[in-house]
This record gives structure tokens, sequence and C-alpha cells, in this order.
């Protein structure tokens, strides 16, 4: 009996180590194999060796059913089995691995078998979960040999079905007939048996095709879509049905295919407006010109935004924007150059008439000398139909026709008022003197007055034409509702006091013409009377109308806007609010509705408000919904760092953990990448993606590698997020294209020198990799490292093509002078556009993004790049310079004309004093205005520019006030006995002197002065609107008249004093800024304050002293601005403790000065570097230590709970084996 027992034993040891092996592999391989399983949802060797998922073998002979009924079969064993299964069920069940339940455990799973008709009923519900049918899909319960059924089914229902439920169906298909293993790069057998569904790939499937899957795919979208009977059509119908495949399919299949045949243009047509210039190159002339009808335009929207983004209308960009396409749309416009040159290298020239109405939509993108070349071949009757009849007109092309077809013929002083209006878009066109030189009394009619005020059709006439006409035609006194309709938008730009009469609904009839205006004048001069009209549209309880416009909302202090209704803005999709106020409308909101009673539902309600929500609260919502509020949250962009960071570390790290203690990473899945969006995934740690599965890794490291604020994160942490990356992504030797793309723009921009030069080939750096370090964040030795490689394979800029130069863009300031000066001036003039708008950013989030950049350059870095994008600035002003003299037979040396100063924008900036001095009179005045929009002048040529204005329009003293508000910034070349010349008569004037931030201070105390005199106005007396006129005139006062100032009147207008420049006004300013602050009648007790107040009141928050700074909240140290951080003295930081300082952001943390460090003790140091960290420090760590080598292998995780698990359950499983009857 001991011997049979013993041989027993024996054979269970065996085959408990048999099974424990494949346990082992199992777990590490974490997917199923052919070797270990006979389908995907075999994936049960963890239990039975030998199960099946069409049934559960017998274990050593015995179903379940028998062991379980079996009398000697002790109870508490059957107890473990089932409490293991489900141990196992509930692992994979929150990693969305269903699939990967061992057969064994299904049991107590209680999911029936689902068949391939039930699963396309559930496909048919638009309102099913889309992570709810893949994981149907995905799950043992419906078989593999169901898949070819369920195929055959959708195709036949495929209108019943959403297109997004649709999508995400066909990705989940994959997955489960691939073996759950999609391969990094998906190749035609991994795809081919869906036949036609294969154009429903998902974008991130898209990306991953190889070339002849990519072929695949087109050709079945080409056969597809010509079963319609509109091809081009159903085309566009189904590529704009998602974005997010779109882009995926413009990146993939243009870093793919590097040339373009006749056969390739019927299938790839309606991507050429994201196509690449090289890629156009390629084309033959012959193939355009038989292909005309789907190049040359197809459809108009395929090419208008390459070509003219800034007419297309707000929803489009809206779009754009959403897709994240102005990069790829941009690029397209060298496509659409090509294709239209070629073209018209073979057409007739008979036939220019008609080619016009193809290529209208693409004048915009062609280079001057071209379009002035075709216009010309045409009658003045074909180019006039032509460019009146299409919406989206080259301004060029007009220019062109008008100067030969209509001007001739018209003389200024003649026009009527109906005639100017009916020539419509060509006013646009017409050079500055004519409109300068048509009447007043013609000008001045109330139709011209609408027409230039407003827009014609798509076209608009400069700015600084506005402006003059405006000068010429302002009324005086109150305005009735009749003249704001007839401004338009330019009500904005009228006296400050002929705004007092107007009503709420007088300023709503015009207030998305005044958004428009104000985003179109760059130079701030009219923040105090869009204050007024704030005012009087929050009274009106009209906040909703201004809700989305920053322009609007800056101009509002928290005590404007204190007693606002905040659910009215509710539900909204366009809020765009400072960031004090956003955190003071979600205060409001949790005075209400504490956050631990919030679900998901109610933050989708409150829209972008959510953003003012500090981190403390963050960590407090409801433990069991974590995740689908975490969800909710990231639907929202532009976070502050501190409140993202708690998202992901206070909603998604703890909610994985709290899931799974042992390797939580492993739960994490790439449904909850895309669920999440970027900005919530960069705080990850390198550790963390190297613990998630490989799928999972490569999902969120492409997300944050495509992700804009990842240039905002400490330097360390980028690092070593791309240490992990590259590790789990496997690229440890030379980069391919596919591969930039899958690193995306913020890990191409981190890589080394070393990495640069090791691992990107000389071809693929300017076919492939080029466009990922455009518009960048670029150190000054990887920029010299692109410019080494760059020169070693394709030689000098000298041997540059067109599309060499498209790829580069504001890359070229990386060459030097020399070889900038040998570079091709007709197409860097061509480029100038693209290069400014890299370079001087317009919208709020490339301005964020662009300090993001300068944050973590290192002094040199920044001024030797400021120092080459002055030079940039001058190759583009000498390539203006060479296209204008060979096109008009001038000389290069001939005086810039205002069309021509504001062609090159800010460029002009690095114009000469004889250049300045050189242009006409009538050219100066009516380009004032513009020239005071630009920044960057040096005091040799603002004294220049101010100069030559007071020399036409008389010396300060007999100037008028309306000419010197219209001068911006060059009134910074007064001379300080000019400025006692001013009289102050109107708020005005103020305004515009109030404005500059980079007056020397003798010019800003002869400001202060002579307002003093001119008001008679103590600064006691002073109001909320006052102190926001004056701005920065007030440090021109001496520090101690400060400390008159009311409280109340400060508090009314603390957004406004805010903004004040740290280095213009003095430490004693800010210091008497802050106490008056702090009092009473002010915000109050400073231990009080909460984020919204230090947020609101940004750069005064520097002047509180070190025992007002030490009763700050680590909650309301949220609010407290980077950029005030340099200015708090010394002793005044060291005050804080080290817990305040470890709450700081890491922007925060950068911004302290190496003074202010070193007055710091080593304890609040440490609490510094450990800062991004937050309060999930480890004690022992550094800044050092963000950057982090990840092990080895890729998709590593700590198996050893699954090891546990798989262990009990075996042994359970042997241990029946005991106690079982033999027979």
């Amino acid at each position: 009996m001991r011997l049979v027992l013993k041989s027993q034993l024996g054979f269970l040891v065996l085959l408990f180590l048999s099974i424990f092996t494949l346990d082992v592999t199992c777990v590490k391989n974490e997917t199923p194999t052919e070797e270990n399983s006979s389908s995907p949802v075999s994936r049960n060797a963890t239990i039975d060796t030998n199960s099946t998922e069409s049934s559960n073998t017998t274990i050593n002979n015995k179903t379940r059913e028998e062991i379980s009924t079996t009398t000697m079969l002790p109870t508490t064993t059957i107890d473990t089995v089932k409490a293991n299964c489900e141990q196992v069920i509930r692992r994979y069940t929150l990693q969305k691995r269903t699939y990967m339940i061992p057969a064994a455990c299904r049991t107590y799973e209680n999911v029936s078998s689902s068949t391939a008709n039930e699963v396309l009923t559930a496909m048919k519900n638009r309102n099913i979960d889309k992570v709810a049918i893949q994981l149907l899909i995905r799950h043992p319960s419906f078989a593999l040999s169901q898949l070819s059924t369920l195929i055959s089914l959708v195709k036949n229902n495929l209108e019943l079905i959403h297109p997004e439920i649709l999508t995400n169906s066909i990705g989940a298909i994959i997955d489960k007939q691939n073996n759950f293993r999609i391969p990094r790069k998906i190749d035609v057998e991994h795809i081919s048996y869906l036949g036609d569904l294969v154009v429903h790939l998902p974008g991130k499937l898209v990306s991953q095709l190889t070339l002849p899957a990519i072929d695949l795919f087109l050709d079945t979208l080409h056969n597809v879509t010509q079963r319609d009977t509109d091809p081009v059509e159903a085309v566009r119908s189904y590529i704009f049905s998602d974005m997010i495949r779109l882009r995926a399919l413009c990146t993939r299949v243009f870093s793919l295919k590097t040339q373009l045949t006749l056969n390739d243009i019927d299938k790839v047509y309606f991507l050429m407006f994201c196509a690449p210039a090289p890629i156009c190159s390629t084309v033959a002339a012959n193939d355009i010109l038989s292909k005309h009808d789907l190049l040359l335009p197809a459809k108009e929207m395929f090419w208008t935004p390459s070509c003219a983004y800034q007419t297309v209308d707000q929803m489009s960009k809206s779009i754009i924007e959403k897709g994240n396409f102005r990069g790829l749309i941009e690029r397209g416009a060298g496509c659409a150059r090509e294709l239209a040159n070629k073209y018209l290298s073979v057409v007739n020239s008979d036939q220019l008439s008609v080619t016009v109405n193809r290529i209208k939509p693409i004048l915009g993108c062609m280079a001057p000398h071209d379009v002035e070349s075709f216009m010309n071949g045409m009658t003045c009757s074909d180019a006039e139909a032509a460019l009146k009849s299409y919406d989206f007109t080259s301004p060029l092309a007009l220019k062109i026709v008008s100067k030969r077809c209509i001007l001739p013929s018209v003389h200024p002083f003649n026009i009527t008022c109906t005639e100017l209006v009916s020539y419509g878009q060509f006013v646009t066109s017409f050079p500055d003197v004519f409109i300068q030189g048509i009447p007043e009394a013609t000008i001045c009619q109330e139709d011209c007055q609408s027409n230039i005020f407003g827009d014609f059709r798509y076209q608009k006439l400069p700015q600084s034409i506005k402006n003059y006409v405006l000068r010429r035609c302002r009324p005086t006194g109150p305005i009735d509702t009749a003249t704001v309709a007839r401004f338009g938008g330019m009500v904005v730009k009228l006296p400050m006091d002929s705004v007092d009469s107007l009503s709420a609904s007088d300023i709503a009839t015009v207030l998305n013409d005044v958004k428009k205006t104000l985003k179109a004048e760059k130079y701030p001069r009219r923040r105090a009377i869009v204050r007024k009209m704030a005012k009087k549209l929050i009274a009106a309880g009209s906040i909703e109308d201004i809700a989305d416009n920053k322009d609007f909302m800056k101009q509002l202090s928290l005590k404007d806007i204190q007693n606002t209704d905040v659910s009215l803005l509710y539900n909204s999709t366009s809020l765009d609010l400072p960031d004090s106020q956003n955190k003071f409308f979600m205060k409001k909101v949790l005075q209400s509705t504490p956050i631990e009673n919030m679900d998901a539902a109610a933050v989708r309600q409150m829209g972008s408000l959510v953003k003012g929500l500090v981190s403390s609260k963050i960590a407090q919502f409801d433990p069991g919904q974590r995740m689908v509020i975490a969800t909710e949250l990231c639907s929202q962009s532009n976070w502050p760092m501190k409140s993202a960071y708690a998202i992901n570390r206070k909603l998604i790290v703890d909610h994985l953990e709290s899931s799974l203690e042992s390797d939580p990473m492993s739960v994490f899945s790439p449904f909850d990448v895309e669920a999440l969006g970027c900005e919530c995934l960069v705080y990850f740690k390198p550790e963390e993606l190297t613990a998630m599965s490989t799928e999972a890794c490569q999902a969120t490291c492409k997300a944050i590698g495509s992700c804009s604020n990842f240039q905002c994160l400490d330097k360390g942490h980028r690092q070593g997020l791309l240490a992990s990356c590259m590790s789990c992504m496997n690229l440890t030797s030379t980069l391919s294209i596919e591969d930039f793309a899958d690193l995306g723009r913020g890990f191409m921009q981190e890589l080394s020198v070393d990495k640069i030069s090791t691992m990107i080939s000389n071809d693929d750096l300017v076919t492939g990799a080029l466009m990922y370090f455009q518009g960048g964040c670029l150190s000054v030795p990887v920029r010299e490292a692109l410019k080494t490689k760059i020169i070693s394979g394709i030689g000098e800029p000298t041997s540059f093509d067109r599309a060499t130069y498209e790829s580069l863009q504001e890359l070229l300031m990386i060459f030097t002078d020399a070889q900038l000066d040998a570079a091709n001036m007709t197409v860097i003039n061509d480029l100038t556009g693209n290069i400014l708008q890299a370079l001087n950013p317009d919208d709020e989030n490339g301005k964020r993004l662009k300090e993001c950049c300068e944050m973590w350059l290192s002094d040199s870095d920044k001024e030797a790049i400021k120092m080459r994008t002055k030079a940039l600035y001058s190759t583009l002003m000498r390539a203006r310079r060479s296209v204008v003299s060979s096109s008009r037979r001038r000389r290069s040396a001939d005086p810039w004309t205002c069309s021509e100063i504001q062609s090159v924008g800010e460029a002009f900036s690095g114009a000469t004093i004889s250049e300045i001095l050189a242009i006409e009179d009538s050219e100066f005045l009516v380009c004032i205005s513009h020239l005071g929009t630009l920044s960057g002048w040096s005091t040799e040529q603002l004294t220049t520019l101010y100069n030559r204005t007071t020399q036409l329009q008389g010396d300060a003293c007999d100037i008028s006030e309306t000419m010197i508000v219209d001068m911006g910034s060059i009134v910074l070349g007064m001379k300080v006995g000019d400025i006692s010349c001013l009289n102050f008569t109107t708020d005005d004037l103020i305004v515009a002197l109030g404005i500059p931030s980079t007056w020397s201070t003798e010019q800003l105390s002869e400001l202060a002065s002579t307002v003093s005199v001119r008001r008679n106005t103590s600064i006691a007396d002073l109001t909320a609107d006052d102190l926001t006129n004056l701005r920065h005139i007030l440090c021109g006062y001496d520090a101690s008249e400060l400390n008159n100032i009311n409280a109340e009147a400060l508090r009314d207008c603390g957004a406004q004093l805010g903004t004040l420049s740290g280095d213009l006004c003095s430490t004693e300013h800010i210091y008497a800024l802050a106490d008056k602050a702090s009092e009473t009648n002010g915000y109050g007790n400073v231990s009080n304050w909460d984020a919204s107040i230090l947020s609101e009141l940004g750069i005064i928050a520097a002047g509180l002293s070190g025992d007002k700074l030490s009763s700050l909240s680590t909650s309301s140290l949220e609010g407290l601005s980077s950029s005030a951080i340099p200015f708090i003295q010394s002793s005044a930081l060291a005050a804080m403790s080290p817990d305040q300082f470890i709450a700081f952001s890491e922007s925060q943390a950068n911004s302290i000065t190496p003074t202010q460090r070193n007055a710091l003790s080593a304890e609040q140091q440490n609490s510094i570097d450990l800062a991004p960290y937050g309060d999930e420090v480890n004690p022992n760590a550094t800044m050092a230590s963000t950057t982090i080598e990840p092990p080895s292998g890729t998709g590593s995780h700590d198996a050893v709970e699954v090891m546990n698990v798989v262990l009990s359950i075996t042994m359970g499983l042997l241990c029946l084996c005991l106690f079982l009857p033999t027979y």
C-alpha cells in the first residue's frame, strides 16, 4: 500500500512539475501561442494543459461534474479552486484580456456562449459602449470558428451599424483572428480575410500597416468606392467619417511610399492635401494632365485647407485642430504647388480660362512668380470672372488681376462708393495708396464703411487699411446701434468713451466680429475697452456669450464674476477661461456638490470647468469610480501640470493598484490608452511603462510621443520615458521611417546627439525625420548634429531641392549666415508664412508650448537661438526683396512698401536703419499701426521709427493723441522731454502708454509724473478702471505712493495688475502691491487665499513676505505662477516649508533661480528636487533618478502573483486525485 502510494505521489510530483513549467511559460509570454493552445481562446494551460474552447476535458479522466459530486471530495478544496479561479477571472477581466481565462475556470465566470448573430445584434445597437463590443468579440464565449460568419453578416448589414462601432469591432476581430498578438508591423496576411471590411480598420492599426498591407487597404477602398454612383463623394464621405484613421493614413501612406505612379493616383488622390512636397514631385506632368479631374482639385475641400487655412470656416478649423491636422495640411501646400506647376507646364495656353477653374483652390499654394505668370496669360474678362466666382481666392491672384485689369481704368478720386463695393474681393488687393486717395466723403459713406470694416466674402482688407479708414471716419461722442452695426468688430478700436452708451444687446450684435478683430490685432491696446464691454455683458447675465473667448474673460476679475450662476457654463464645449476663473468656478461648484458625490455624468456636464480642480480635490473622487472619472477628465486638454499629475497618480494609478495589488500595471490596457488622452499619460513613471504589457506600453508611448505637452515635462522625466519606450518598442539599432512615426515628435526631439548620429540614416533624416524636428524644443548641440548629418547626406543649402526646404522650414536657422546667403531665396520666400507662424505662434497653446521650451533650455542655448532667429529674419527679408525685385523689375535697394513689410511679419524687426529711413512717407504713414504691433525692435530702431513719425505728424506737443495711440510699440522711442508735452486728455492715451513693458526708468518716471499733473488725481482716488488703464505707469510712481492705493479698487482689477512685468516694475513696487492685496478690503488674510486668488494675482504674489508665503496652503500654491517665482525675495522664499516646496509642479520647481536656491536649506533643496513626484516621494531619490534605463526585456512583468494563483489551483486539483476512487 505504501509502495503504491509512493508511486502515485511520485507521479503527481512529476505531473505538478510539468504543469508548473507550462504555467511559468504562459505567464511570461502573456499571450497564447500555437504551441500551448489550439485557438486564441484556449489560453488555459495554467489550469488544464489539454483543455480547449470546444470542450473542457477531463482531469485525470474525471469531468468537473464527477469531481463536484464525489462524496470523497473535501469541500474546502473545492472552495479553494473556485476562489483561485475567481481571482484569475478578476485579473484578466480587469486587464480586458478575458480571452486568457483558462477553460477550467470558465464555469465560474457564468457567461454563456455567443453566436455570430447575437454579436451582430449587439453591433446594431448604436448605444452600445465601444469597449463593450470589443470585449464581447474577444471573449472566449464567442468562438473563433464564428468569426467568418460574423464577417459575412457584417458585410450584409453595414448600413445598420454605426461607423464607430464598426471600426472598433473590426479591431477586435483582427485581434482575435491573430491570436491576440497583433504584430507591430501588420502585413497582408493579418487582414486579408476581412475583404471589403479592411477599409474600416481603426486608425491605430492603419499606423502599423506595412507597404503591401497599405496597398491592399488602398486597393480595397478604391474598389469599394468605385461601385458608388459618385466615387469621389463616396471617398470624401468615408475618409472624413474617422479623423483618427485619416490622420493615420496621411502619415503612414507617405512615410512608406517614396513616389507615386499613375496607378497610385487613383487610390491616393484624396490624401494629396496632406502629402509632402517630395512625394508630389515624383508625379509625372502627363500623369497629372490625364488625372486632373481627381488631382486638380478633385473636390475643393481636399485642397482648400492646405492652401488657404485662414479662409476655412470655424467648424472645419475645429475639426482640423481636434484631429491635429494643422501640420499635415500645411505641408500639403508644397504638394499642391508641385502638382499645379507641373500641370501648367503641359497645358495648352488657350486652355488657361478652363485651367483656372481647376487650380483655383491651389492658387494660394503657388509661388508668387508662378501665379503672376499664369494670371497674366489670361484675358482680363476670363480672369475677373474666374476669381469672382470662387470664395477661396489667392490674394496674390487678386492683386495681379487688379493691377492689370482694374486699376488702370479707375482713379481713386473719381470712384463712387457703389463702384468700390461692386469690385468685391478685388478691393482687398488695391494698393494702400489707392484707398488713401479716395475722398473722405466717399469712403466714409455707410455702405463703404460696412464693406471695408466687414469682409469681402472670405478676403479681408489689411488691418492697416482698416485702421486708416477708421481714423478718417471715426465718429465723435457716443455711438448708436446703427453705427455699431456698420463698424462691426472695429468698434473695439473706437475711443473708450464712445462705447459707454452702448447696451449689452448692442455689443452682442457685433460680438463675433469683435472677437475676430481682437484675434487679428496682435498688439493688446484695446484691453480697457474690452473690459468695459465684458462687464456690461456680465451685468446682463450673458457670460455664456464671452466665456468662449479668453480675450474677454481675461479682462474680468474674480470679483466681477463672483455672483455669476456657474450652471450657465455647464455642458459648454468651447469654454476658454483663464486659470484663475476655472479654479474659482470649480470652487463654487464644490460648495453645492461635494466632490466625493460626483459621478462621471456630473463631471461630463461641467465640461472644461473641471480644469479648475486642484490636485487635492482630484484625490477625493469616489474610489469606486476613479477610472471612469479619469476618462471624463482626460477628455479635456491643456490641464495645469499639477492637476494632470494628480489625475494620473490619484485616479489612474491608484485605480490600477486597488484593482490588483501585485503587478497593477498589467491591468492597464490599450483600451485605456485610447480613452484617456495623452496629457493624463505623460506622468507615468518609466518603470511603470516597462511593467505594462508590451501592447499597452507601445500604445502608451505612441500617445505620449505625439502629445504637445510632453515638452513641458522635466527633462529627466522625458529622458526616462524615452528609454522605457525605446525598450518596449525594441528600438536598439537604426530607426526606420515607421519608427519615427511611432516615437512621434516628442520622443524624436528627445533623441541625443549620439542617437541622431548613429540611429538615423542620412537619407531617412531628410525624407522622413526632419518633419518631427520642426517647431521643436531643440538644444544647440542637437541642432548642430542635424546640420552635420544633413550636410554629410545631401550637401550645403546651395544644393537643396525645394522638397528639402519644405522639410526644414524654420530649421533653416541651424545654418550659418554664409550658408543662408547662398540658399534659394525664391523657395525661402514661399515658406515665409509657415516659418513665421512656427517662430511666433499666435494661439494660446502655441505660446504656452514655446514658453515650456524656453523654460528647459539653458541660458546659452536661448541666447544662441535668439541670435539665429534674428539671422533667419534677415534671410526672410532678403528673400522677399529678391522676389519683389525680380517680379517687378525693381532693384533690391528700392524702398519697402507697407504691403511688403506686412508680408514678412515679425521678420521686419530685423530691418536696418537705412531701410526704415528709406520707406516713402505715404507708405510709412499707412503702416505705422502695423509697425507698432511688431516686437524685438532695438533702441536705435525705435528712436528712428518715432522720429520719422513725428517728422510727418508733428512733435509730441502737437501730434494728436489718436496718432500716438496707433503708434503701438513705437512710443518706446519717445524722449523724456516729449513725454512731458503730452496732455493725457483721453483714457485711450493712458491705456496705450501703460501697455509697453520695456520703458526705461526715466521714461516711466516721467510718464507717472506727467499723468499725475495732467489728471490732478491723487493715487488714493484711483478707481479700478484707472489702475487698469495705468498698468505699467504705476511702476513709475514712487513705490511708497502705492501704499495709498485703495485696496478694494486693487481687488477689482487684480487680474489686470497681475500681468505687470517683473522686469520693469521694481521689487519695491511689487511688495507694495502685495501688501495692499493682503489688506482686509483687498483679498484678505493670505492664509485664507486659495489657488484662484494666487493665479489671478500673478506677479503680485511675488511680493509676499516670508511669513505670508509660509502661511499658504499646499493646494493654494497650485495657483502660484511659475513666471512670478523668480521675483520672490530669496529670504521670503526660504521661509517656506519643505512640504510647500514638494507641492510645486515641475515648472514651478524649475523656475527657482540659482540665487534663490542657494538661500535654501539642504532639506528645502531636496524637496524642490523631488517636486515632480508630488506626495509620492522616494526619500532616497534625486532628480537624476528620473533618467531610468528600463530592463532589457520588453513588457516584463512580476509574474509571482499569477504563478502563486496557478500553483494553488494546480495543487488543489492534484490533491483531488488523492481522494478520487480508483476503478
